[in-house]
């Protein structure tokens, strides 16, 4: 009977799976995830199991969506290292990056990316370009289109039974054309060099490739007649170094050759180089901008990554030392974008520009510029407030996040430090409640104006309160429990509704147990609570909604796995918990669909926090910060 039984999943799985290709994809990972629930495929959390009552009644429901993923925030799309900076109406593109960071088997593998293109008027990323199968290119701009040759393929191989890596290397002496309009590749002929780590200037219309392999070989490229002229020596061959044109004139900085600081100066109209001034910092893989007919250098490597930051005179021959950028790198890309110099990946996934007016650096953050647990965070047109909290201080910091550009920038702080608070947006403003501080426990309500980045107060809680939760329905606020001193033992089961018409705190029905560290999220006309601890310390699983409309409370099937100083969110139809503690400080995450009256399993967070905020959009779930037990966070995690 169970062989037949197995024969039967086995045949719905594979017709479910088949006819999934005609659906659409939510339709899609519901029948997959179906069909995997059947099988008993998904694994459950970590400590928890699955049985059979459990598949049965959530047979009908996606258990562990198949393409469902949690990623740390960067606000690069891709890891580009070594990629050559080209930049084209007002974007900026990595050409021939590479990751090396990757094996195949025992021995190590280059992935060669797609080239990308960054927009810093938006912060948005092209990144369906096409791949280029080698890196060290050499890559210049002329007439809107880019101009990529020669680079190398490395391709890693075992032997020895497989105990020891080589490399085979292939050269190029490749042309290519790159058009970012049609985004189309077409070949050019050949140069006569294969040659990988060249550089390359445009000069009235005619490219200079320079170097690479360490040669001294520069030939110059007339792309209109499609010809190649041998031109004077470079007097110090070298690879890795980065070129800039001034005054018709091109600067050939650094490179691969020992003492890496280099400077050569290349005249066309006279096919002549002459030595100037050398960097007091060598460097090679570094990368260099042109403002104002200065020359500014970046970064680079040679037994580390340079957060060094040089600006060249080609008018006095001097070299002045600049403002270090915030993070050290090599193989980085850069670009000019309003007189703004914009320095991109390498060794550091970041975004950060540069300001040559004021020497000032800008850096577009994908983690917090503070890191911090027992916040909050609420969204308010489209951005991400996160609002307080504790790192061993309290806090009164806030910063936002921009889910476009995926950097944090920072705001005006709270008049009161706090943490343990909660904040919900309701007309456009952020309502700061509760907490605790040095001062002790809060009942004071700030109000967030994010257009005007300002604050204004509220009639306070008439309970003063810590580790409560608070939600927003019908046009109201709505806080549950906590605690009113810290302990489980002061933990409250009354609830206050706050009516901004009135700017007036009123009580409400209070919740069936005295609750602590729990948090809460508004469906439909209810309010969901859940985990949290009650009066006896003990950690809770379970989960209940209030209904405002009649002041009532119901009871609902209790999460798989106690937790409090968790997150809690609404998306797609479904309540999302996630991390926070109960004998451990916890990665699980689980969703309850209310329909079905389920908790189901879900792929856990990329790192165990407690004390985290978290929102949501309609597509993704950002959760911020937290503690992990010996380290407050500065990451986010996302979940796609």
């Amino acid at each position: 009977m169970r062989l037949n039984r197995c024969l039967l999943v086995v045949t719905v799985f594979v017709l479910l799976t088949a006819c999934s290709y005609f659906r659409d994809p939510l339709q899609k990972e519901l029948q997959d995830t179906q069909a995997l629930a059947m099988l008993l495929f998904v694994d459950p959390p970590s400590g928890g199991s699955i049985d059979e009552e459990w598949v049965d009644n959530a047979s009908t429901e996606s258990v562990v969506p198949l393409e469902n993923l949690w990623a740390s925030l960067s606000n690069m799309p891709l890891k580009l290292q070594y990629g050559e900076s080209v930049t084209v109406n007002g974007r900026i593109y990595s050409i021939g990056s590479y990751n090396n960071g990757l094996y195949r088997g025992r021995c190590p593998a280059e992935l060669y990316l797609p080239m990308a293109a960054y927009s810093p008027d938006d912060g948005s990323w092209q990144v369906s370009l096409p791949a280029l199968d080698r890196s060290q290119v050499a890559a210049v701009e002329r007439n809107g289109l880019i101009f990529i040759f020669g680079g190398e393929h490395k391709r890693a191989y075992a032997y020895s039974s497989y105990s020891l890596c080589g490399v085979e290397t292939t050269l190029f002496n490749t042309v290519q054309v790159f058009n970012p309009v049609t985004r189309t590749i077409v070949s050019r002929p050949a140069m006569p060099n294969k040659r990988t780590g060249a550089t390359a200037a445009v000069v009235n219309g005619k490219v200079y490739l320079i170097g690479g392999n360490h040669l001294k070989l520069v030939e110059e490229y007339d792309p209109d007649l499609e010809t190649w002229t041998r031109k004077s020596d470079m007097p110090t061959g070298r690879r890795d170094a980065v070129a800039a044109v001034v005054n018709n004139k091109i600067y050939v900085i650094g490179g691969n050759k020992s003492p890496y600081n280099q400077v050569e100066e290349y005249d066309p109209a006279t096919d002549t180089w002459a030595a100037k001034a050398p960097m007091s910092t060598g460097r090679y893989h570094a990368t260099a901008q042109v403002v104002n007919n200065r020359i500014f250098v970046f970064g680079g490597y040679p037994n580390k990554p340079y957060n060094h930051v040089q600006e060249y005179n080609p008018a006095t021959n001097t070299w002045t030392v600049r403002a270090v950028m915030p993070t050290g790198r090599y193989g980085a890309f850069s670009g000019v974008h309003n007189d703004q110099i914009y320095v991109l990946g390498g060794s550091a996934s970041v975004i950060e520009s540069f300001d040559p007016s004021a020497n000032t650096w800008t850096e577009f953050r994908s983690d917090l510029w503070t890191a911090r647990a027992y916040h909050s965070a609420t969204m308010v047109d489209g951005k991400v407030f996160v609002f307080g909290g504790y790192n061993g201080s309290y806090l009164s910091s806030v910063e936002a996040l921009d889910p476009q550009t995926l950097s944090w920038s920072g705001r005006t702080a709270m008049p009161t430090a706090r943490r343990y608070h909660a904040s919900v947006e309701l007309g456009g403003k952020v309502y700061l409640i509760g907490g605790h501080n040095a001062g002790g426990t809060l009942s004071t309500v700030d109000v967030y104006d994010p257009v005007t980045d300002s604050y204004s107060s509220a009639a306070p809680l008439q309970v003063g309160r810590q580790s409560h939760a608070a939600c927003t329905r019908d046009g109201r606020i709505y806080v549950f429990g906590g605690n009113t001193n810290g302990t489980a033992a002061t933990a409250l089961n009354s609830v206050e509704e706050y009516d901004p018409a009135t700017n007036t705190w009123v009580f409400r029905r209070s919740m069936s147990d005295y609750r602590t560290h729990m948090i809460c999220v508004p469906e439909g006309n209810r309010i969901f609570l859940t985990g949290g601890m009650n009066s006896a310390g003990t950690a809770l699983s379970t989960t209940e909604s209030y209904d405002f409309r009649f002041d009532v409370w119901s009871i609902h099937q209790a999460m798989k796995f106690p937790r409090y100083h968790h997150s809690l969110v609404y998306m797609r139809g479904r309540i999302y918990g996630m991390g926070g503690r109960d004998s451990t400080v916890l990665s699980s995450v689980e969703k309850f669909d209310s329909a079905l009256e389920q908790w189901i399993p879900e792929n856990a967070m990329t790192v165990s926090r407690q004390g985290a905020a978290a929102v949501a959009t309609d597509a993704n779930i950002y959760v911020v910060g937290g503690y992990t037990g010996s380290t407050y966070l500065r990451s986010t995690d996302v979940f796609y």
